[in-house]
Formats: C-alpha cells, structure tokens, sequence
C-alpha cells in the first residue's frame, strides 16, 4: 500500500485525540485494524456523546463545529477536515458511524495496491 506514513500518523492521532477529549472519564476508546477486499480499515471508536446523523457529512468541513450534548470541548474545525483531506490523497474514505450503545466510530478506508511505505 502506498502511504506517506508521517500524515498517515497525524490522522490517526487526530482521530485518537479526539476519542479521548470526547469520551467521559473511565470511558473506552479502540483503535481496531482489519484488511478485508483489497482495502485496509482503521476503526477508531468511543463512548462518547456521539454524532447526529444529520451531521456526520458536516463534520469534515472545515471549520465546522458541531455543538455537542456533553461538555463544552475546545474545537477549531480542522482536525476532521485535514483528515479527509489527507485519507482520500491516498485515494481513500473516512466516514463516522454509531458505536452502540453510545458514542461514535470513525473508519478510514485506504486500497492496498502494494507494499511501499513512503517516510518523511
């Protein structure tokens, strides 16, 4: 697969930060890998307050913000913006789920088309 693995590690510590700034204290956080159908997929999931459908597209716009049930936690908007941004140059997706019972799953799809790992 081909990666720049120095962006390719910001987006997962992107996605890994905000897991844990929205999750509560005590709450789970996983990061679960899988290779399936020539494509391998992260799954970043918590337990947080989770996103509403109407706003899981939104929030990989820049600067947007969704207003969450929870707790007032400091956002800018570009975390989520930069990892679509940087997934689909590696001609992936990033898309947000449900994590039953609560809380959200983030997935990063990337195609696997070999085995070469660019480092910067």
């Amino acid at each position: 697969m081909l990666l720049d693995a120095s962006v390719f590690r910001r987006v997962l510590d992107n996605l890994l930060s905000n897991a844990l700034k929205f999750s509560p204290a005590g709450g789970r956080v996983t990061l679960r890998t899988e290779y399936a159908e020539s494509v391998v997929r992260v799954h970043v999931a918590d337990e947080g307050p989770g996103i509403p459908p109407e706003h899981r597209e939104h929030i990989f716009s820049l600067f947007e913000i969704v207003t969450l049930r929870q707790r007032e936690v400091l956002q800018i908007g570009l975390g989520l913006a930069f990892c679509k941004l940087a997934v689909e140059a590696h001609d992936g997706r990033i898309f947000v789920g449900e994590n039953v019972p609560h809380g959200a799953v983030f997935t990063v799809e990337i195609p696997v088309a070999g085995a070469t790992v660019v480092t910067s």
